[in-house]
C-alpha cells in the first residue's frame, strides 16, 4: 500500500453480501472469499489480516463502466438498495485517477451528496 491508503482495508472483491440495518448500508464478504483478492497479471492473492475488514458501512457506489460512458461531469446519480440511496460515481477501473476520484468522492459525496455545480457563485 502507498502512503494515500493507509486506511484502506478489503470487505470482499466480489459477492458481497449486503444488508440494511438503522437506514444504513453495510457490506460482508462471502465467508469462502474473505480476504481473497483477484489482481489482474497475478492472480488470486490472500491479503494479510490486518489489510481485511469483516464488516463495512457503505457510503458510497461505484459502477465501473468503459472509458467512453464516464461522464466528464457528473449529474447527481444515486444508487438504491432496500430504499437507501447513496451517491453514485461512472468510472473506468483502468484510468489512472480512478482510485484518487473515488477517494476525493470518500471524503466530499459522502458526508455532502452531489452539488449542484451551476448554482456555485
Amino acid at each position: 500500500m502507498h502512503e494515500g491508503q493507509k486506511n484502506v482495508r478489503l470487505v470482499g472483491d466480489d459477492r458481497l453480501y449486503i444488508e440494511a440495518k438503522d437506514a444504513q448500508l453495510f457490506a460482508r464478504p462471502h465467508p469462502q472469499l474473505a480476504g481473497l483478492l483477484e489482481m489482474r497479471g497475478l492472480g488470486v492473492v490472500r491479503l494479510p489480516a490486518d489489510q481485511c475488514q469483516a464488516r463495512a458501512r457503505l457510503v458510497l457506489a461505484v459502477e465501473m463502466v468503459a472509458r467512453t460512458d464516464v461522464p466528464r461531469l457528473a449529474a447527481p446519480c444515486h444508487w438504491t438498495h432496500d430504499g437507501i440511496a447513496l451517491p453514485m460515481l461512472r468510472l473506468c477501473a483502468f484510468d489512472l485517477n480512478a482510485a484518487a476520484s473515488i477517494a476525493f468522492a470518500m471524503q466530499s459525496l459522502a458526508a455532502s451528496g452531489f452539488q449542484d455545480i451551476y448554482a456555485l457563485k
